[in-house]
Order: structure tokens, then sequence, then C-alpha cells
């Protein structure tokens, strides 16, 4: 704990417990004065000689004030150390959940900071391949791709909209309702058309992600650019 919050709180216990011994004193004080010969009048001390000309009844009575006034100084001076305890539970309790949040903020920050650099790794990674990765919606729209995407394709997809699930090969139609109706990753090579009007041969590999609902949130898409090694083997069977 914090030893200006210590110190404080050691301070109030403090005088507490001196407030309380001065009024046990100041209360022990006045009735020796009475059992000495000392009275009181109003708010006045006078001789208790004086005393004697009242009657028992009016002495008992004054002892029984006293009495009282000392047992009330007693009550108060009890509550007031009770509060002082309550007050010390109460900032102890509070500095405690302080303290809690303090460390579950410092853990989640070197959370976020390791997943971070997780990420900026793997950002590295993504984008100097030389295959074209891309991440689309449930719906099959592509939202992002890296570098190589638009290499291999010749356009953005973030500048020009690109489906995933538009196909007129009826095998390759298969495969894609087999990835979204049963969740499994599925993998063909298929001829494409660039940006530029060219023939292009991509194997292009789909990854479903799921949530906790088994529902498709995302694709993974990665494209193989296998035109050179096509065109090769055209030509050598030519």
């Amino acid at each position: 704990m914090n030893k200006k919050l210590i110190t404080f709180l050691l301070l109030i216990f403090y005088f507490s417990l001196t407030i309380a011994q001065t009024g046990q004193q100041q209360a022990n004080d006045t009735l020796s004065q009475i059992t000495q010969g000392v009275g009181i009048s109003g708010d006045s001390l006078i001789d208790f000689n004086a005393l004697k000309q009242s009657s028992t009844d009016e002495i008992f009575m004054l002892k029984t004030e006293l009495q009282t006034q000392k047992f009330l100084k007693n009550i108060f001076l009890v509550g007031l150390i009770m509060m002082s305890i309550i007050l010390i539970l109460i900032l102890f309790i509070y500095y405690s959940k302080v303290k809690g949040v303090i460390n579950i903020i410092e853990k989640s920050e070197k959370e976020i900071e390791i997943r971070q650099l997780q990420i900026d790794k793997l950002s590295l990674i993504i984008n100097n391949t030389n295959d074209a990765i891309s991440i689309a919606q449930a719906d099959g729209q592509i939202i992002w791709a890296n570098k190589s995407f638009e290499k291999i394709f010749g356009f953005n997809p973030e500048q020009k909209k690109v489906n995933i699930f538009d196909s007129q090969d009826p095998d390759i139609q298969k495969m894609l309702e087999k990835c979204r109706t049963e969740h499994v990753p599925v993998q063909f090579t298929a001829q494409m058309t660039n940006e530029n009007g060219e023939k292009i041969w991509v194997q292009r590999k789909i990854i479903p992600f799921v949530n906790e609902k088994n529902e498709i949130i995302n694709f993974a898409i990665i494209d193989t650019d296998y035109t050179s090694l096509k065109l090769a083997t055209e030509k050598k069977h030519s």
C-alpha cells in the first residue's frame, strides 16, 4: 500500500485514541472534584460545602448526569473509532481494487503489444510472398488483398468488386458449394482473365473461417500463379 496512505490512516487512528483518552480523563477529573468538595452550578464550579444545603436527591441527580455525560462521550468515541476502522477498511479495499485494475490494464497492454508484433510479422510475410492472398466476406466479396494479388490479376479488389463464387465451371461450382455448406477448405486450378484481358492459370485454395455458432464469417483465399508453368507445359507438348 502507498506509504502516504498508511501514514494518513495511522494519524486518524492515533487522534481517535487521543480524543478517547482525553474524554475519559476529563470525566474522571470531574467526578473526582465532586467527591473532594467541588460541585457544578450551571457552567461553573462551586464549593462542595454549598452543596450540603441541597438535598441528597440533587446530589444524586448531579452524579447521575455526570455518569450519563461520561457514557455518551464513551459512545461517541467508540463510534468515532469504529468509523475510523471502517474508513481504513474502505480505503484498503478501494486501493486493492484500483491496484488490481492497474495490473489487468498493464497485462492487457503487454498482450496487445505481443499480438501487434505477431500481426506485423504476419503482415510482412503476407506482403512479401509471391502468392496472392485475399480475404472475402461470407457472401464471397473480396474486401482485402496483398500486393501480389494486384501483380497477378492486374487490379486492386478495393477498387473493383470481385466475388470468389463467380464461376461458370460446373465442377468448380460444386466445390464452392461444398465449401459454403460443409465449411471445408477446397482447392482447384482454374483459367481466368486478368485486367489486361490476358488468360492466366491459377491454383486457388479457399479456407472458410467460422464463429462459435458454426457460421462462416470470412474466407481466406490463396492464389498461386501457374501461368508460366502451364505455357511451358503446353509448348513442350506442342
